[in-house]
C-alpha cells in the first residue's frame, strides 16, 4: 500500500504543490520546487517513472530507447539541468551529422550547406531554382491560418515540401503537412516571413543579431566538463539512455517524494481549514487561499481493483499529463478547458526495434537514419540507426535499428499486431536498402502508443490561448506543463516545466 506522511483523513496536513504525472515535465518541476523549498508530492498512475522516455537493456545486449534518442547540443535548458544533476551526456557519433532521404528508389544524404543543396539530386534543377527565388516570394497570409504544406510550398516550393519537410515532419510529429499549422510548427520561420517579408531576410537578421550580442568569454570562463559544445548540428544522450536523466531527477527529490502504481481519480477544489505540515514549525501561520484536494488510488500490475487512498491536499498543482489525461481531470474543474485538451488530437505510432547482422543490410548504416517522404509509396515513417550513434546500443556484429510505423498517414499499421507489424516494417526496410529479399532480424522488440504525439493542427495557438485563460479564471494555482503546449522537443519540455514551477512559486512567495 502506498503510505503518504498526510494520509490522516483526522488531520490533513497540505502538500505545497502535488504534482500529477512523473515524466520529463513533472520530475523536472518537481526537482525545481524542491530546490526553492516547497513540500512537494508527485503522484504517478504507471509503475515507473520517466513517461515516454525509457531504457530498455535485453538479454541479448540490446540497448533500448524506448522513446526519443537524443537532443541537440542547442538544448540549452535541458543541457543545464545535466549540469545541475551532475550528470554527462554523451555526443553520438560524428555520423549523426548524416541524414537520409529516400528519393526515386535510393538513400541520399540530406543537404548540410548551399553547395551540398546544388549538388543534391533531392531537388530537380527548376526545384533548386525555385528555392533561390524565396526571397521575391509573396507573403504568406496570416489570415486564414495556413498549413505547413501552404506555408512551405509558397516559401520554398513543391519539392522542398514534398521531399524534405514533408519527411521531417513524419520524423518529428508523424504528422500530415496539410494539417498542421504552420504558425504553431514552425513558429520562428512564420515569424520571420511575417516580420521581414521572407525567410532569408529573417535568417540574415538573425545572424546579424547573434554576432553583436555574442558574449565576451572572460578569464577563467569554461564549460565544466559535462556541456556538451552547444552546436546545433552535434546529438547527444546518454552512456545508459535517456532513461539516465529522468533517473537522475527521480534520484536527486528527497526518498518518498514520488509515488507510483497511484493514479489520480479526481481534483476538486478544497475550502476546508488547512492544516500545519508535520515538519514544519509550530509558529508558522500560513494564509494560502483554498487549494486543491486529489482523490486517488494504489493500482498494481494485478486484475486486484485498484485500492481507493485517502485524499491528498495541495496548495497547488501540477498537472504533467498528456491532454486528453488532463482532461479527464479537469472536466468538473474547468470544463472549457478540459475541452479545448480534448480537441488535441494525437496519432498512434508504434516502434518497431530490429537487430540484425551488421551485413545483412548492405549499407554502411553511417548516419542517424533515413527518412521516407509519402511520393515514395513506403509505410515506414522513418528509420534510426540507433547502433550508428552510439557504441554500446548492440553487441558486437549487429546492429540495432529503430523503424517507427503508423501516423496521420497509416494509423492502422501501429495498431495491427506484432507479427504483422514487424514482417511489414521488414518489407519496408528491404525495398528501402534495395535488398533482394526482406532482410531477417535476430531479435525484434516492439513499443506501442496509441495515444503518442500531439499534433499541432490548425487553430492549435487558438486552443492553448483558450486552455490557459479558463485556467486562470477557473482554477489559479492549478497549472499545465506537457509536450502538447508550445513544443514537443525534450529541451522545450524542460522549458515548460520549469515555466510551471516558477508560477508555483511565484504564487507561494505572493499569498504565504
Amino acid at each position: 500500500m502506498t503510505s503518504f506522511p498526510d494520509s490522516s483523513n483526522a488531520s490533513p496536513s497540505v502538500w505545497d504543490v502535488v504534482v500529477v504525472g512523473a515524466g520529463l515535465c513533472g520530475l523536472t518541476a518537481a526537482w525545481r520546487l524542491h530546490q526553492q523549498g516547497l513540500k512537494v508530492c508527485v503522484l504517478e498512475a504507471a509503475g515507473r517513472v520517466g513517461g515516454c522516455i525509457g531504457t530498455v537493456r535485453s538479454q541479448e545486449g540490446y540497448l533500448i530507447e524506448t522513446g526519443p534518442h537524443t537532443f541537440p547540443g542547442s538544448a540549452k535548458e535541458l543541457i543545464r539541468l545535466c549540469e545541475a544533476l551532475k550528470i554527462s551526456p554523451q555526443a553520438a557519433s560524428s555520423s549523426n551529422k548524416k541524414r537520409y532521404i529516400r528519393h526515386k528508389g535510393m538513400l541520399h544524404a540530406v543537404p548540410i550547406n548551399p553547395m551540398s543543396l546544388l549538388a543534391s539530386p533531392l531537388l530537380s534543377a527548376k526545384g533548386k531554382l525555385r528555392l533561390l527565388l524565396e526571397p521575391f516570394q509573396p507573403k504568406t497570409p496570416s489570415l486564414p491560418e495556413p498549413t505547413v504544406a501552404d506555408f512551405i510550398q509558397r516559401r520554398l516550393g513543391h519539392e522542398v515540401l514534398q521531399r524534405m519537410v514533408g519527411p521531417f515532419l513524419s520524423g518529428v510529429y508523424a504528422g500530415n503537412p496539410e494539417a498542421l499549422s504552420a504558425a504553431a510548427v514552425f513558429k520562428k520561420l512564420f515569424e520571420w516571413e511575417q516580420t521581414h517579408g521572407s525567410l532569408t531576410a529573417g535568417f540574415v537578421q538573425r545572424l546579424l543579431s547573434r554576432q553583436q550580442q555574442q558574449p565576451t568569454q572572460t578569464a577563467g570562463q569554461a564549460f565544466p566538463p559535462a556541456t556538451p559544445s552547444g552546436k546545433a548540428t552535434q546529438l547527444f544522450g546518454f552512456v545508459q539512455g535517456l532513461g539516465q536523466l529522468t533517473e537522475a531527477l527521480h534520484q536527486a527529490l528527497p526518498q518518498g517524494t514520488v509515488h507510483c502504481n497511484t493514479p489520480v481519480v479526481q481534483i476538486t477544489r478544497s475550502a476546508a481549514k488547512e492544516q500545519q505540515a508535520p515538519t514544519e514549525k509550530p509558529t508558522e501561520q500560513f494564509n494560502a487561499p483554498p487549494g486543491f484536494c486529489l482523490s486517488i488510488a494504489s493500482a498494481t500490475s494485478s486484475n486486484a481493483p485498484a485500492e481507493i487512498l485517502p485524499p491528498l491536499h495541495a496548495r497547488q498543482v501540477i498537472l504533467a499529463l498528456p491532454a486528453f489525461a488532463a482532461a479527464a481531470l479537469l472536466q468538473e474543474l474547468s470544463p472549457n478547458a478540459s475541452q479545448a485538451l480534448q480537441s488535441i488530437p494525437y496519432v498512434p505510432v508504434s516502434v518497431v526495434h530490429l537487430g540484425f547482422l551488421a551485413t545483412a543490410l548492405q549499407h554502411p548504416l553511417d548516419g542517424f537514419g533515413c527518412l521516407l517522404p509519402r511520393e515514395e509509396n513506403i509505410p515506414l515513417l522513418g528509420s534510426i540507426w540507433a547502433s550508428s550513434l552510439f557504441p554500446n546500443r548492440a553487441p558486437e556484429g549487429q546492429v540495432l535499428l529503430s523503424n517507427f510505423m503508423g501516423g496521420a498517414f497509416h494509423p492502422e499499421l501501429a495498431l495491427t499486431d506484432d507479427a504483422k507489424l514487424v514482417e511489414q516494417t521488414c518489407q519496408d526496410l528491404q525495398a528501402v536498402f534495395q535488398l533482394p529479399k526482406a532482410p531477417q532480424p535476430d531479435f525484434e522488440c516492439i513499443t506501442r502508443y496509441q495515444q503518442a504525439i500531439p499534433q499541432y493542427n490548425l487553430g492549435h495557438l487558438h486552443r492553448v490561448a483558450r486552455i490557459e485563460n479558463a485556467l486562470s479564471a477557473d482554477c489559479p494555482g492549478l497549472y499545465l506543463a506537457g509536450n502538447y503546449l508550445h513544443g514537443i522537443a525534450l529541451n522545450a519540455c524542460v522549458v515548460q516545466a520549469q515555466y510551471a514551477a516558477e508560477q508555483a512559486i511565484k504564487q507561494k512567495t505572493s499569498t504565504y
